[in-house]
């Protein structure tokens, strides 16, 4: 199976129905302890605001499933090296892009929650579609039930099917659809949520364009700056995809997103400020063999 028909994501596989990994208080406890570990409780401390508490919410449900909370503080603090050798070599990063950088990283998966308006039960049905791992894109998402939650296929098969107007694909039977469009509408339920915070525009693009180079564009956004700071969260969200959860070395993962991204033909508007990029990102995680800096 190739790159291109296979679907990287955060959890353990697991058959039939998936449980709860933790507790919502251990939950809690192990963010917090997460981030202040890596040195972000201003991260924290953000989250606990009123105007970000729907956010802190989502992110502690997805934390009694998934690895949410490891896999974006790696690819925030692998980023933030990136950022220091680009800084090494003149190439300067204000507060603002930093800042805006480390939290567009930290939204930019907050919808695999499902979309804005879904309820706790259906983040739940999302959340659970997203812990499956190395799932076939070709396959249709009444397939995917079919095959990964065997034992209640159709009652998740209809509650997906009541979700449909909020899902916004716009295709009435929903379960047709392909697990790629599933995937690819991500984006476009990032954007949704994050327009509805009071947050930096710079913030809101780096969430909501953090698989430009993959194609999944949001409407919206076509016209919007791709600068370097949705650059790098975009750029750091498949780094750490194909070496921490595909388990690919530093060497792999760098060439194929060269290969299969950076160099592909719609993205060569882009392509002087993705090289300036990736080649921090070669020596970054290549020249001086240094592994990236992880969440504990």
């Amino acid at each position: 199976m190739n790159i291109e028909e296979l679907h990287i994501q955060p959890g353990q596989e697991r058959k039939g129905a998936v449980h709860e990994k933790r507790t919502r208080e251990e939950s809690i406890e192990r963010i917090h302890q997460a981030f202040i570990e890596a040195g972000k409780t201003n991260l924290v401390e953000w989250l606990k605001t009123p105007e970000m508490h729907d956010v802190y919410e989502r992110i502690i449900f997805l934390d009694q499933y998934t690895e949410f909370v490891q896999d974006e503080l790696n690819g925030i603090l692998g980023g933030e090296e990136v950022i220091a050798t680009l800084e090494q070599e003149g190439n300067r990063w204000n507060k603002n892009e930093c800042e805006a950088f480390e939290k567009g990283s930290l939204l930019s998966d907050i919808s695999k929650t499902g979309p804005h308006e879904a309820t706790h039960e259906e983040q739940l049905l999302i959340i659970e579609m997203y812990s499956k791992e190395n799932i076939r894109v070709t396959m249709t998402i009444g397939e995917f039930f079919d095959e990964k939650f065997p034992r209640d296929a159709a009652q998740r098969k209809a509650q997906f099917a009541h979700m449909k107007d909020k899902m916004h694909f716009g295709k009435t039977d929903v379960l047709s659809l392909t697990m790629e469009d599933f995937y690819n509408q991500h984006s476009q339920w990032t954007y949704n949520f994050v327009k509805t915070l009071s947050i930096a525009p710079a913030v809101q693009r780096a969430a909501s364009l953090h698989h430009k180079l993959k194609g999944d564009f949001v409407p919206e956004l076509v016209t919007a700056p791709y600068d370097r700071v949705a650059q790098l969260v975009n750029l750091m969200d498949l780094y750490d995809a194909f070496t921490t959860r595909s388990r690919m070395e530093p060497a792999q993962a760098l060439d194929i997103i060269k290969t299969k991204f950076i160099d592909l033909p719609r993205n060569a508007q882009y392509s002087g400020e993705l090289h300036t990029l990736y080649s921090a990102m070669q020596t970054t995680f290549l020249s001086e063999q240094i592994p990236m800096r992880t969440a504990a």
